[in-house]
């Protein structure tokens, strides 16, 4: 999922938000568990050993947070329970090269909702991986004067 948002005239701040499954290294066809430490939140299920993935609703969920630097990036990995919530308690944090940015996704796991994952019918908990980003794009018109060069195009952070 993609938004924008105008920081000033002639700034955008293009933010992007994705799901999936947390990753896994796994040589063969076979689903390995999810990691021993999560279950003191109880059974949790890799994304590849449930009937129908978590899934987050269709709607953008907004944060308050303005950028520090050009680009931010932050993945986590966060246990989703059977009611589609988040579990903060269980957030590992994978990388992040915005501090600001992390507390931002942090402090918004509460307010998040999915759809839960399914298995043989059943709401069940699945280990899902969170990426929130964001690249600041200057238009040319906010550049003229400046001795700064637009943001190169391509991937984000």
């Amino acid at each position: 999922m993609f938004y924008s948002k105008l920081l000033s005239p002639g700034a955008v701040m293009l933010v992007w938000f994705s799901i999936g499954c947390a990753a896994t290294k796994a040589a063969s066809s076979a689903c390995p568990p999810a990691p021993e430490e999560l279950a003191q939140f109880g059974t949790v299920y890799r994304a590849c050993a449930v009937d129908r993935k978590a899934a987050p609703p269709s709607t953008s969920q907004m944060m308050n947070y303005e950028p520090t630097q050009a680009c931010g990036r932050v993945e986590l990995d966060v246990v989703v329970d059977t009611a589609g919530q988040p579990i903060p308690e269980s957030a590992k944090v994978v990388r992040s090269n915005d501090p600001g940015l992390l507390q931002a996704v942090l402090a918004s796991l509460g307010s998040m909702h999915y759809i839960p994952a399914r298995k043989d019918g059943q709401p069940v908990q699945q280990l899902v991986r969170i990426g929130q980003g964001y690249v600041v794009t200057v238009t040319p018109a906010a550049l003229a004067g400046a001795r700064r060069r637009p943001p190169r195009s391509g991937p984000p952070c």
